[in-house]
């Protein structure tokens, strides 16, 4: 006779021997096993982070093969429904969209949505981190690239600005309501690109294009500078020979190196 749900669930909060726990992890299956990973712990850890190796199922399988393979599944099925709201938030725009729409999408139940995700906040801010980890692959593409140093630069920070159809994303963030979150998201951004392009510096260093010290402060500065600047696109062309004069001064470049930036703004403006 298989070991039930509630059965599994209490061998965990007993005092039930290694030998007794391992007779009814072999009782179990796949799917009891699966429900009770999904449910939410109340000692603090997942029921099946429990260091049990001997134990094998009634397939004389051993039982950590399935907990690595929910594990994979759990991950999938969250980015699953990242990718989900991502399309819906480009079709619909974020506040269009609503969580049923999401769930009625991925054929899960709502509960299974709220194990992942704990509001629609939450998926907002894990679908941004999705955007930025595209950035980061696009990125390191470039500071990899033969590109010249000044650039990789320029190129890195590109990669991490919204795609042309993600701006409706961008512009939930900007609003006054998600303050918070544009702020965290902000600053993940600076975590991101800022050792990427502070080690693109240390390149330039070495070539002796640049010549500066405090390279990731320089570099957090630009960032901050840059994305308060342009945005917004609200800027005019003597912002931008400000910007270009900031940028050469700050990594001590010689006068002119970064001048490309003016054309490149403009085409993209």
């Amino acid at each position: 006779m298989l070991c039930s749900e509630n059965q599994l669930e209490s061998m965990f909060r007993s005092d039930k021997t290694k030998e007794q726990r391992d007779i009814l992890l072999s009782r179990c299956s796949l799917h009891c096993i699966e429900k009770l990973h999904m449910k939410k712990p109340t000692n603090g850890r997942k029921y099946l982070d429990i260091g049990i190796l001997t134990a094998y199922n009634r397939e004389n399988r051993p039982i950590v093969d399935y907990r690595r393979r929910i594990m994979k599944k759990g991950e999938r099925r969250k980015e699953e429904l990242i990718k989900i709201a991502y399309k819906k938030f480009l079709e619909k725009g974020y506040e269009q969209t609503s969580v049923d729409e999401i769930i009625e999408e991925a054929h899960i139940a709502k509960g299974t949505y709220y194990y992942y995700f704990q509001s629609k906040e939450e998926m907002l801010e894990e679908v941004v981190e999705m955007m930025l980890e595209n950035g980061s692959e696009r990125a390191r593409k470039v500071s990899s690239s033969t590109l010249s140093i000044p650039e990789k630069i320029v190129g890195t920070v590109l990669a991490y600005r919204p795609m042309a159809d993600e701006l409706v994303i961008q512009d939930t963030l900007n609003r006054p309501e998600n303050i918070y979150l544009h702020d965290k998201v902000y600053k993940k951004l600076i975590s991101k690109a800022g050792p990427l392009i502070s080690e693109i510096v240390r390149e330039g260093i070495r070539q002796g294009v640049f010549d500066c010290e405090q390279i990731e402060e320089h570099v957090r500065m630009i960032l901050i500078i840059s994305s308060q600047l342009f945005d917004g696109g609200d800027f005019t062309a003597n912002d931008v020979i400000a910007f270009i004069d900031i940028v050469e001064k700050s990594f001590g470049a010689r006068p002119g190196t970064m001048g490309f930036i003016r054309e490149l703004i403009g085409r993209r403006k």
